[in-house]
């Protein structure tokens, strides 16, 4: 699990490496190729521009967040995106060695070489790795919250098999805010009112809702009441005093629970993407 804040780049630190591991093999295709079949890092100034571009391709991926949504994106978006971190690599390459004045101590060539090469081995190297990611996540176990009552919670857990294809990633208790406390080693990691918001942000696949809370749900009495809680969607459009509909599903949910608000004449405010192509 990652937050948006801090951690929001780590999260994809396995991306960051790689795409650093590509950049010193650009660098490395492009000095052989213009200065012959010789390492960069055997000539004291190539070896520290090799140290500046691993540092300034880090600076740009954290500062720049070219990582975001790596592994949604399509093709496309891909080439667009590789192409961003090339260019912005290039461009502040070239303005550090000109502040430096060392410009004239360098091949220009072997600079412009290494960013057409980066760009290249970057793109298919993010689509590999992507590739792989993919056939392996369909092995892993669904990441899920549970959301139940503080009294049900060990009940719970006692009950779930460890061979299930799920593990419970962290817990909501629906009376109260338990917040940094753990149970049977899993962390409650947000209450009612800040688990929409903590989802959004975190790895989180799918939300179990124990039973117990629907039925306690109120919305009947008071349909405006705060913190109601719903047993599915169909109910909450069918309230005439509700005016908008924010979705945040899953992205395969988007396109049914889209038209049904729309067939009722609700605002909606959808979140992104759409739907699934």
């Amino acid at each position: 699990m990652y937050k948006r804040n801090t951690q929001g780049w780590l999260k994809h630190l396995d991306f960051i490496l790689l795409d650093l591991a590509v950049l010193q093999i650009a660098y490395i295709a492009a000095y052989c190729l213009r200065q012959g079949w010789k390492l960069p890092y055997l000539v004291s100034r190539y070896r520290i521009l090799a140290v500046v571009l691993g540092i300034v391709d880090i600076a740009i991926m954290v500062m720049f967040n070219t990582m975001h949504n790596v592994l949604k994106r399509g093709y496309y978006q891909e080439l667009v995106q590789t192409g961003k971190q090339v260019m912005l690599v290039l461009l502040t390459m070239t303005l550090y060695m000109f502040s430096v004045q060392t410009s004239d101590s360098y091949s220009r060539l072997t600079i412009y070489l290494t960013a057409f090469f980066y760009a290249i081995f970057g793109y298919v190297a993010r689509l590999l790795w992507k590739r792989i990611l993919k056939g392996r996540g369909s092995k892993k176990k669904v990441s899920i919250i549970l959301v139940a009552d503080e009294s049900e919670t060990e009940q719970i857990l006692k009950h779930i098999n460890p061979l299930d294809n799920f593990k419970i990633a962290g817990i909501v208790y629906s009376n109260r805010d338990g917040r940094g406390e753990t149970v049977s080693n899993i962390p409650v990691v947000a209450d009612l009112s800040t688990a929409a918001d903590y989802i959004c942000r975190e790895w989180v696949d799918e939300v179990f809702v124990y039973p117990t809370i629907l039925e306690a749900s109120s919305y009947r009495q008071n349909p405006l009441a705060e913190g109601i809680i719903f047993d599915n969607y169909e109910e909450l459009l069918a309230i005439e005093e509700i005016q908008a509909v924010y979705i945040a599903s899953p992205v395969f949910c988007h396109k049914e629970q889209a038209f049904a608000a729309a067939k009722v004449k609700k605002h909606i405010l959808l979140e992104k993407p759409m739907a699934l192509t």
